[in-house]
């Protein structure tokens, strides 16, 4: 393995970051090395003063703080936009249901009830979810507003 030097500048500080070439598979692949964590990374990010990797600096993936709604939510609407794309309107709206939306010209009939099918049983699990917290959100509204 080879190691090579790179130099990066933050706010005029110059930072040697050290470069890994790993030939364990076919490919020789260049990899960063975290400066605190000495561990081969893909990325680093910059913070004020320093390259960090997404371990050191604490950063996780937005579907990690997800609620399983959310979650939900995003998987209905991925869905939709595989099945009729970005230009159709309403495909964000979780208010319109899918059930009379139009087939795809190019699309078997069979495959599409299967995926509006599947569509419309995730949103049947995703509205009981919904109308829980709408509840709890605008009772909550309600009380503070009554008290006054």
């Amino acid at each position: 393995m080879g190691i090579r030097y790179v130099t990066f500048s933050i706010n005029d500080n110059l930072h040697q970051i050290a470069l890994k070439l790993d030939n364990r598979s076919a490919s020789n692949k260049l990899y960063i090395t975290c400066p605190y964590c000495q561990k081969q990374r893909q990325h680093l990010y910059a913070i004020k003063t320093a390259y960090v990797c997404r371990k050191c600096i604490g950063l996780h993936y937005p579907s990690q703080s997800e609620r399983s709604n959310e979650r939900l939510i995003r998987r209905i609407r991925k869905l939709r936009i595989q099945l009729w794309g970005y230009d159709w309107p309403d495909v964000n709206n979780m208010f319109k249901n899918v059930r009379y939306w139009p087939k795809p010209k190019w699309m078997r009939w069979k495959t599409f009830e299967q995926k509006r099918n599947k569509i419309t049983e995730l949103e049947n699990r995703y509205w009981p979810m919904a109308v829980v917290q709408i509840k709890t959100t605008f009772n909550e509204y309600f009380m503070t507003d009554s008290k006054k």
